[in-house]
Order: structure tokens, then sequence, then C-alpha cells
């Protein structure tokens, strides 16, 4: 007569172990689907920084050849002015205002290439720091969905309906869980092992 109640009881239980693993796969599954899109972002910002870091030696290129050209037009300037006033022969203040003129113009030629460079590093840094930060919240974000999931104790235990924190309490002896830690610690191991966070 016993076997009649034991094996519906049976039954339910693997019933139970059955639902309990079949979720805890599927946990499992969504857990890696995450970690894989993780990885994908990260390649994504990889290629993103190695474009930026080509964008920049570009920048510098392009900076690089414009100052040549303003330095090699500088040269050319104070040699044809220098050719005219000989030419002409003029003195004085008159030569100085002029060269200083020529000079300034230079000044003013070089000094907004810099500009230039700095506002487009500008805008590449804050490109690139904008693409680690997106990543960075991509990530934590799928971190903060990836589910927790079951070691193999766990598995076995929550079907009978007993969970793990009933359990934790049944290994209360005298105020002390002297059981419970070492309890604790298998299940976390187990769920380590399984997949888990």
């Amino acid at each position: 007569m016993c076997w009649m109640v034991a094996i519906p009881i049976a039954m339910a239980a693997a019933q139970g172990a059955m639902n309990n693993m079949s979720a805890n796969q599927q946990v499992a599954a969504q857990n890696e689907a995450l970690r894989q899109q993780s990885v994908g972002m990260v390649k994504t910002m990889n290629y993103e920084e190695a474009n930026l870091n080509l964008e920049t030696r570009d920048t510098q290129e392009g900076v690089r050849t414009e100052q040549t050209q303003n330095n090699m037009q500088q040269i050319r300037n104070m040699g044809t002015l220098k050719a005219a006033l000989g030419e002409t022969g003029l003195e004085g203040n008159s030569m100085k205002r002029i060269q200083q003129v020529t000079e300034g113009d230079y000044a003013r030629q070089a000094q907004g290439l810099n500009d230039n460079y700095e506002r487009d590093y500008s805008a590449i840094f804050a490109k690139r720091v904008g693409n680690m930060e997106n990543t960075r919240a991509g990530i934590e974000a799928n971190i903060a969905k990836e589910g927790r999931v079951k070691g193999v104790l766990e598995q076995i235990i929550d079907p009978l309906g007993l969970g793990m924190d009933k359990l934790y309490k049944f290994t209360d002896i005298g105020g002390k869980k002297i059981y419970g830690d070492k309890l604790k610690s298998k299940t976390a191991a187990d769920s380590k092992k399984a997949g888990g966070n």
C-alpha cells in the first residue's frame, strides 16, 4: 500500500528534477548568448578603436604636410620680401614693418593649423571615450541580465521541496551553523562549475 503513495511522489520529484534541469539549461544557454554578445561588443569596440587610430594618424600626417607647405611658403615669402626690399632700397622702420607683417601671417597660419589639429584630435578622442563607455555599459548590462545557474546539489534538493535555505536552517546545531557553511560553499562551487555567476 505504501508503494501506491510513493510512486506518485517519486514521479513528481523526477518531473520536478527534469523541469529544474531544463530551466537550468535554458539559463545557461541565455548566459552563454549574453557572453557571446559581450565578446562581439568588445570586438566591435576594438575595430572602432583601430579606425580611430588610423584617423588620428591621417590627421597628424595632414597637419605635418600643411606645416611643411606653410614653412616653405614662409621661406619663399621672406626671400621675395628681402629681394624686393634690396631692390627698392627701403630701410629702417618701413622694412621692419613689412617683415613683421609677413612673419605675423606665417605665425597666424601655423597657429591655425595647430588649432585645427587640436579640434580634430578632440573630436577623435571624444569618439574613443564614447566608444569605450558605450561598450562598458553594454557589457555591464549583459552581466546584470545573466541568470544564476543552479549547481548539482541544488538541482537535487529543490524538487524535493526543501530548498537550499531550508536545508541550511536544518544544519543549525546549537546556534552554530556547523555544516551549513560547508553546504553553502559546496553549492557555490557547484553553481560555478555548472556555468553560473
